[in-house]
This record gives C-alpha cells, structure tokens and sequence, in this order.
C-alpha cells in the first residue's frame, strides 16, 4: 500500500500516477491543473491511493484563504476548474473505503473545510463517493461518440447547413501548428472574451496560454482559414486513444460566414476521431437551462448527451 499527496511541480510522479489509474479523461493530468494554480489562485496537488495493483487518484486545488459571504475566513479544496474528480477502475468497496480513509490522513494538516468536485461526465459517480459527499446533477452536456456510420450524418441537419454555407466562401478547416497561428487564435480569443463581457476568470494571462502551447502531447489546435488568415479556431484536450474534451474556442468579430464554430468544431471531432478517440466531451452551456443557447448550439453538432455531476462536502472544524 502507498498513499500520498504530489504537488504540482512534481509532473513526472504525477502524470505517471494518471497513467497507472487509466482515467477517462484529460483533465486530469498535471497541465491541466498547473494551468488553473494562477486564475484559481491556489496550489495544485494529486492525491494517490494504490494497493494489490489498483489507483485511486484525485487531483484537486487547495485555493488560498478567502473571506465567505459571512465574512468568515474560508479555505476549499476544489476540483480545477473543468472536469475531474476522485477516480478509479477499483470498485471494491474495501479498497474504496481504504483510499478515502487515506486521503483524510494525507490532508490531516490541510486546513480546509469544504470540498467542490467538478466530475468528469466519463466517470461513473455511483460507488466512488465518500461519506458526507452530496453529489447533485448539475447540468446537461453535449458528447460526440465515434460510431460506424459517418459523424457528419449523426448531427442535426441545421449544422451540417451551416458548415456548408461556411465552406462555400473559401474556408477552409486545418490544424494550427506555428506559434504565429496559434497568436492570432489567442487574440481572436481574448478579443471574444471582451466583446462579450466575460468574467475576468476567462481572460487568461500569458502564462495560461504558454503552457497550453506546451502541453503538445495533451492538447490539439484547430483553426478555420480564409486564405492564410484564421477565423475561428478551437483548443481540445486529449486522453490518446481515450476521450477529448472541448477546451476553447473563438471565431473573428465579423464572421466572413455563418457556420465558422459549426465548421470548426465538426471537422475538430472528426480529427480527433480518425486519431482513435471514441468519445469527446463538448462541456455544456452558461447555465443548467436546457435551453441555453450555448448548450443548444454544442447539440447541434452533438449526437449523444449526458448529465455533469458535482459533489460538495462540509470538513468539520474537529477533524
């Protein structure tokens, strides 16, 4: 048995126990939280629980003490924002019940006092939980299945309309692969975030996107181009031959054409898809609203959905 917490400088130990757990889902390796340290203001760790050749893994961020609504002092632990969350193929409720009473004593020291999960929607939630976990649907979101017949048949016939309308003024889809492309997608992007007042949380500095350049084995770029000038592009994180999860995206202020997001994003799942990833996750939309018209727009090129779980836990002050 070995059991332990792994800070976030530590990449090797901690992608190395990612591997060793098989997850679902990209989310959860080290670039991914590393990248969240800054705008969540807070310190990365990945807690390990491995005995009789299971893991259990969960990745979290311990965020900098905080005054609450009440005007307490408050420190969490929470899931880096995206997905993620306490995992693994074990279900033995003994191993379970070991590897959560683990992660109590690895934290012992930590101070915190209430816990926030953002689980990954390719992880079972039922049996994974600890005691005094709430796990609660949050809200839909939109997933593109690798099937037998073509995916471009599997999305609604709206989509498919507009990626058409797109393709008939010159665009064309490919992947971005220079600094320079990867810039000007930066600029799109941020220009995007300020026309529509976005939280500041979305105006990623420097850093963000350096790391995200970095992180080629984990992260794929794609781009729409009218000639040698990109358009709308988008950034997709990748579990090799496991899942894909959509990251961001953003398209020019005056669209040459409907459909740019619509093209970019359908050929995006193709790509991912021809590379061997069987399910990709387009996250969801601004609010659990079914109707919300981000989460309208992801289904439309979308052919299965699912539910997005959260779990939220209260640490007393004794323990």
């Amino acid at each position: 048995m070995d059991y332990g917490l792994i800070t976030c400088d530590n990449v090797a130990d901690w992608d190395l126990h990612v591997s060793n757990a098989q997850v679902p889902d990209p989310h959860y390796r080290n670039f991914h939280s590393a990248m969240y340290a800054e705008p969540m203001n807070g310190s990365p760790y990945l807690y390990f629980y491995e005995s009789a050749g299971h893991t259990f893994v969960y990745p979290f961020v311990l965020l900098n003490e905080h005054q609450d609504v009440d005007g307490a002092q408050k420190v969490q632990i929470e899931t880096a924002y995206g997905y993620g969350g306490p995992f693994s193929r074990c279900r033995s409720p003994e191993f379970l019940q070991q590897a959560w009473q683990s992660f109590s004593d690895a934290t012992r020291l930590v101070k915190y006092d209430r816990e926030f999960i953002r689980f990954s929607p390719f992880v079972d939630v039922s049996g994974i939980s600890a005691a005094g976990l709430n796990i609660s649907r949050n809200r839909p979101i939109a997933l593109a299945f690798r099937a037998q017949e073509s995916y471009i048949h599997t999305i609604s016939q709206k989509s498919r309309n507009m990626i058409a309308r797109a393709l008939r003024t010159g665009c064309q889809f490919r992947s971005i692969s220079t600094v320079r492309e990867y810039s000007s997608f930066i600029d799109i992007y941020l220009a995007q975030m300020r026309r529509i007042a976005a939280r500041q949380f979305f105006h990623y500095k420097e850093e963000y996107f350096r790391a995200l350049w970095d992180a080629f084995e984990y992260r794929r770029l794609y781009g729409v181009y009218l000639g040698s000038k990109l358009v709308a592009g988008a950034v997709f994180y990748i579990e090799p031959g496991t899942s894909a999860a959509y990251h961001l995206g953003a398209q020019i202020q005056d669209p040459v054409s409907p459909g740019l997001m619509n093209l970019c994003l359908a050929n995006s799942i193709e790509s991912l898809f021809a590379e061997g990833v069987p399910m990709i996750n387009l996250t969801g939309g601004r609010s659990p609203d079914p109707n919300d018209s981000l989460f309208r727009f992801k289904s439309s090129i979308s052919n299965a959905s699912a539910y997005f779980y959260i779990g939220e836990r209260v640490r007393m002050v004794e323990q």
